[in-house]
């Protein structure tokens, strides 16, 4: 599990067995698409 602390919120990412992560119970291709994600709820 990683996590980071931005903007005065928790963010937990899952690296899954199969190469995918997992964010808020979704899955994503890479840590940048989970990036995009969370800025654009930030906004």
């Amino acid at each position: 599990m990683l996590t980071r602390d931005f903007m005065g919120q928790t963010h937990r990412v899952v690296a899954l067995p199969n190469g995918q992560f997992e964010y808020n119970g979704k899955p994503y291709s890479s840590l940048t698409a989970i990036s995009q994600a969370i800025a654009v709820r930030l906004l």
